[in-house]
């Protein structure tokens, strides 16, 4: 990972239990997709800040105790992750994900962005082709 670190991908009590090996619930593709879009962007994204005494430490890998757990969410697996783009508008990070990142994305493992999230975007890497979604430029548009 050249911009984060693997307490930014679990909340503070999955990163208790097992440190820097946290990482083997994170889907490997995620990071790599992570820091793409940090290059991307030339910007900080917030995924977990809890370490640093924010408010987020369910955005990665949800487990059992958290209030945000649903067994087969993607987040669940460790496949999906939410964010935030620092000074940049969920919209427009969205709207670049999927006009000008698209083909990037696709060939890194992104399959779905959640659509028109406000205040983050959610995007996984889990098989949603059987879910019914539209696309947009090969990317599957998840429903809130």
């Amino acid at each position: 990972m050249k911009y984060f670190k693997p307490f930014e991908f679990v909340s503070r009590q999955v990163y208790s239990q097992y440190g820097t090996k946290s990482m083997r619930f994170i889907d490997k593709r995620i990071p790599e997709i992570m820091d793409f879009l940090r290059d991307e962007f030339e910007k900080d994204i917030i995924i977990n800040d809890w370490h640093w005494k924010g408010n987020f430490q369910q955005r990665g890998l949800r487990d059992k105790t958290a209030k945000e757990y649903k067994p087969y969410s993607c987040h669940s697996f460790g496949r999906a992750v939410d964010f935030d783009v620092d000074k940049t508008n969920s919209l427009d990070v969205q709207k670049k994900i999927l006009n000008e990142y698209a083909d990037d994305l696709i060939t890194m493992g992104v399959t779905g962005v959640e659509d028109s999230t406000s205040g983050w975007t959610h995007i996984t890497v889990s098989d949603v082709s059987a879910w019914g979604f539209k696309k947009v430029n090969g990317i599957f548009i998840i429903p809130r």
